[in-house]
């Protein structure tokens, strides 16, 4: 048959999974620190795309840590089901390398580099055999030494993985696949020392007893006594009761069943733990922005009424300036009218006098005369005075005039800087909120306000459940946009154009709704979010490449507000 390769890239975080359950991340380093702290490390291996309807075999090769293994695997390829037949020889006892790792565990790892716990490898006379069944049609085999059966990521003990065969029909594409793994440490380092007369010296205990103690261990050192008490006390009932069996000298297989109930409940303790401390962590890391948000507030206001008070006393002052000038003019009009009727007073003695000198018609004439001349003086001194008012009052016009054009260049000039200072505050905000945003999912700049793109994967294939891991994304994105009450938030879904135009926009319409319910769930105001499906529509890539069709199938999250320089997106 004819076999493809494919290269993918994949970060394993799982510890916000259900047992038996990987979430992975896609990561492009050779090692990342995950959302709990953990430092993961890098491997790659070898991904076969197996033909619809056909049988073929891949050998099974040791790893450096066993170079010894062997083993083959057959794989079944059918419509919608792959069955995977697993015969792995000269297998250790697997406690032999660390007593905190007790069994071995068959891995899937798909192109896109997601790695699945698909069965446990129990070994009997270095042998070990396994049929299991994936839905992938490409994927790689893995087998890893691990704590118990139930565990959600590989750990870096890699012993084994698949090897295309020589004889393999077809014009192999070989392209390395790259994924990521839990250090041996996590298990070991991190966690309460392994106490070696219950994994090394007990050798008569059943092997689902021991992994059963080594979950209950790891559970209790994930701090499940705290985050996830009442699971915790499940495992271990179960886990006493697998003691207690054991100790009566039950059979294995009543043993096994307790044992095995209590690696699954302890798994889900742990995992449940991870997924609390991780909320407790998020809502502390909430609680002190809103604490730097409200003393920020409460600088403004202080710095608002300071300025209050300011005005306040600047307004105080010019009155008190204005009642001054007012009292200051009142006098000089006091004054002026003293002088004019002591002008008055002057000019009535002077009369009385002339008309007492005058005695003759003569006299009188003359003094006719002079008053006729008198009166053409003071026409023309009245004249010149009033020219003279006239050219003060157009000086003060003038005067006046200057100021105001001064006053409004200065007015503008605040203006223009006040405008700039929000627009640069806009700008730098928005700078911010894309930075917060892009640490959780892409987001990108556009002219509608900022881009926050979403993935199919973070769905259940062709449905619009919220993964764990897209519920996690997504209570991060509520977590930055609460703090930004201001934005509003529009919800498009998208899909290919797989399937019929109708129920490609109910399932992008479902996906949007989804999104939109889960954001308000975390606390995001229901009135600042709009939800469309726009189906196949807007495509970002072509629909004729599988590729291209991942790619179209998105829900993308419109953030835009007037506090980033963009406004609202009305529903």
């Amino acid at each position: 048959m004819r076999a493809q390769f494919f290269c993918s890239f994949i970060l394993l975080t799982g510890l916000c999974a259900p047992a038996v359950c990987a979430q992975d991340i896609q990561s492009a380093n050779d090692s990342h620190l995950s959302s709990s702290g953990i430092n993961l490390i890098a491997r790659t291996t070898v991904a076969v795309n197996y033909r619809r309807g056909e049988t073929t075999h891949v050998d099974i090769k040791g790893a450096d840590l066993m170079p010894e293994v062997t083993g083959k695997a057959k794989i079944i390829n059918k419509s919608g089901l792959t069955d995977i037949h697993v015969d792995v020889e000269n297998l250790r006892l697997a406690r032999s390398i660390d007593p905190a790792y007790l069994t071995y565990v068959l891995w899937t790892v798909s192109p896109q580099g997601q790695a699945k716990n698909v069965g446990e490898l129990l070994v009997k006379d270095a042998k070990a055999s396994l049929h299991t069944t994936t839905t992938l049609q490409s994927f790689a085999l893995v087998i890893t030494e691990e704590p118990d059966f139930a565990v959600a990521q590989p750990s870096e003990l890699v012993v084994g993985e698949n090897s295309l065969r020589p004889t393999t029909e077809g014009q192999p594409e070989s392209v390395t696949a790259r994924y990521q793994v839990f250090p041996r440490s996590i298990y070991v380092s991190q966690v309460a020392a392994v106490p070696s007369e219950r994994y090394q010296n007990d050798v008569a205990a059943p092997l689902d007893l021991l992994e059963a103690r080594n979950a209950v261990r790891i559970a209790r050192d994930a701090h499940a006594d705290q985050y996830a008490p009442e699971i915790l006390r499940r495992a271990e009932t179960r886990l006493n009761e697998a003691e207690e069996y054991y100790s009566a000298n039950h059979s294995k297989k009543t043993i096994g069943t307790a044992a095995r109930e209590a690696v699954q409940t302890a798994e889900e303790a742990r995992v449940t733990a991870l997924q609390a401390e991780q909320r407790a962590e998020l809502e502390r890391r909430q609680q002190e922005t809103e604490g730097r948000a409200a003393q920020a507030q409460t600088q403004a206001e202080q710095s608002q009424d300071e300025a209050q008070r300011a005005q306040e006393r600047a307004q105080a002052e010019a009155r008190e300036r204005a009642a001054a000038e007012r009292q200051s003019q009142q006098s000089a009009d006091e004054a002026q009218q003293a002088r004019q009727q002591a002008q008055a007073e002057a000019e009535r003695r002077r009369q009385l006098e002339e008309q007492q000198r005058t005695t003759a018609q003569q006299a009188e004439q003359a003094q006719h005369q002079a008053d006729q001349a008198q009166q053409q003086a003071q026409q023309a001194q009245q004249q010149a005075q009033s020219e003279a008012d006239r050219r003060a009052a157009a000086e003060q016009q003038n005067q006046q005039t200057a100021q105001q054009a001064d006053e409004a260049r200065r007015q503008a000039n605040q203006a223009q800087q006040r405008a700039q200072q929000a627009e640069s505050q806009q700008t730098e905000l928005r700078q911010r909120l894309r930075a917060q945003l892009n640490e959780i999912l892409e987001t990108r700049d556009s002219a509608r306000g900022l881009i926050v793109s979403m993935p199919d994967v973070l769905f259940d294939t062709g449905s619009a459940n919220l993964k764990p891991t897209a519920r996690e994304r997504l209570a991060k994105v509520a977590g930055v946009l609460i703090a930004y009450p201001d934005m509003h938030i529009e919800v498009n879904g998208y899909t290919d154009s797989t399937g019929s135009p109708l129920t490609n926009q109910q399932l992008s319409q479902e996906r949007a709704a989804a999104v939109q319910a889960y954001l308000t769930q975390q606390g995001v105001p229901s009135s600042s979010i709009a939800i469309h499906g726009f189906g196949e529509a807007n495509p970002i890539a072509s629909n004729d490449a599988a590729t291209g069709r991942q790619q179209n199938r998105r829900v993308e999250l419109v953030v835009s507000g007037r506090s980033i320089g963009t406004a609202q997106l009305m529903p």
